[in-house]
């Protein structure tokens, strides 16, 4: 559910009205019994907002959201966001007990500041936790810088889960890669996410996110004409059938092999 109605936005400033929490907490729930009880899909995983940390908490904080306060009269959001989250949470779970929520699908995996201070608000409410990584925004971008970005992966998700168990060492918390690719934008048109190189970037990205501690990853997207794993006539492009293979063989017993070629 990765944002609310305009309406509930009547000043048009990107932030949900104060006075709408409830209703968008009441939007949620109804979309719950929508799908789960009037429809009969039983979809079990629930997320709440999508890369709301930029504007509910960076923006207000000198270098890159790492710094204090741009403008002291001016605090950030964040609390706004974990009462948003806890209340849509606490509504679902009352219309069908058994599904996961959770969020909030981070633009910045790297932004401590914020993940920390979410995770320990909404730890109560928290069934997983989302969070997003791209390599670049340039088609430019050399392709060892691109690959070597993913180690960068590792580094964030080992990070996150650390947090998870401190805040709830009992509850396990996962933590799911739930959007990643080599670039950030349709708009570079990269030929790497279609072609062998965007399955090396893949690759590497799993492997970085699962032996860190990650429960899944999930690529951005599945299809379009652009760079999904599927192109608008959903025809497998390389990275699809990549993705085929890893659910159909990499379940079970690791299976090593070497290289000479580093």
């Amino acid at each position: 559910i990765p944002t609310w109605p305009d309406w509930m936005d009547a000043d048009r400033d990107g932030f949900l009205d104060r006075s709408q929490f409830d209703n968008y907490a009441q939007l949620c729930a109804d979309l719950v019994k929508i799908v789960n009880q009037d429809s009969h899909f039983k979809t079990k995983y629930w997320e709440i907002t999508n890369e709301k940390d930029e504007h509910y908490f960076t923006q207000f904080h000198s270098n890159g959201g790492w710094g204090g306060l741009k403008d002291v009269a001016k605090p950030d959001r964040l609390n706004d966001l974990i009462a948003i989250y806890n209340k849509a949470a606490s509504a679902m779970k009352q219309v069908d007990p058994s599904i996961h929520v959770g969020g909030p699908g981070i633009s910045r995996a790297d932004l401590q500041p914020f993940y920390v201070q979410f995770i320990k608000g909404t730890a109560n409410h928290l069934d997983f936790f989302t969070y997003h990584f791209y390599a670049t925004g340039s088609a430019s971008t050399p392709d060892e810088e691109v690959f070597n970005a993913t180690s960068k992966v590792g580094d964030y998700t080992a990070s996150i889960v650390q947090v998870l168990k401190e805040t709830s060492p009992i509850r396990m918390i996962p933590a799911m890669l739930d959007e990643y690719n080599i670039s950030w934008t349709w708009e570079t048109r990269d030929p790497r996410m279609t072609n062998h190189k965007g399955v090396v970037f893949d690759a590497l990205s799993m492997i970085e996110a699962l032996s860190n501690g990650a429960v899944s990853t999930l690529a951005w997207n599945e299809k379009d004409g652009i760079y999904g794993k599927m192109d608008d006539q959903g025809k497998l492009r390389i990275g699809g059938y990549f993705l085929k293979l890893m659910n159909q063989f990499m379940i079970g017993d690791y299976v090593l092999t070497a290289t000479n070629n580093q």
